[in-house]
């Protein structure tokens, strides 16, 4: 059986999900972020490709809210004295950053555009725990949509990009015909080429 690309991305999106549900034990908040990241990154990339057969989750993360339940992050419509999520610059129309959909991609935009300085570590009593981004959404680089700053604790990321996962491996492969394949050994092995 030959190995094809949606094998290898297949096999890449599980991995990565187990490399964040393993962290490593010394640096485990950040290994959480490295892992929490290149996942985000990954799957939201494809999920916004129109050609990707992903692409239909973006419309059902649309449906899905942040503040319920499997995202659970606290935001500033709950009325909280602990919020997670606040919006800074609110939207116009009928873009709805509470959505998990536009949540991710301003997770991922926060993420992917660290030159804005949009990840600050979170301390408590001299330990790292975690990390404060600032999100965002752009049209055409320059208008910004919305913005709004998440504080993400590591178990917030764990849950998150396990959710993720999750949601985009049955999403490509409803069958799991990829996934038996994987666990038959079809993208058994990495190395240098």
């Amino acid at each position: 059986m030959n190995i094809t690309q949606e094998h290898m991305e297949w096999a890449v999106v599980d991995r990565l999900g187990k490399l964040l549900d393993r962290p490593d034990q010394k640096w485990n908040v950040t290994d959480t972020l490295s892992s929490f990241s290149l996942l985000l990154c990954w799957i939201i990339q494809r999920i916004r490709d129109e050609n990707h057969k992903s692409h239909g989750l973006s419309r059902a993360l649309e449906r899905e809210f942040i503040d319920d339940i499997p995202w659970c992050i606290t935001t500033d419509r709950a009325n909280n004295e602990i919020n997670k999520f606040k919006l800074i610059d609110k939207p116009e129309g009928d873009i709805d950053p509470y959505s998990a959909y536009r949540f991710l991609v301003g997770l991922r935009n926060g993420i992917a555009h660290g030159d804005d300085r949009n990840i600050t570590p979170i301390g408590h009593r001299n330990m790292l725990v975690g990390f404060s981004i600032r999100l965002s959404e752009k049209r055409n680089r320059d208008t910004t949509l919305w913005s709004g700053q998440c504080n993400l604790l590591q178990k917030d990321m764990r849950r998150i990009g396990l959710h993720l996962r999750h949601k985009f491996l049955t999403f490509v492969d409803p069958e799991g015909s990829l996934r038996k394949e994987a666990e038959l050994g079809v993208v058994e092995r990495e190395g240098a080429a």
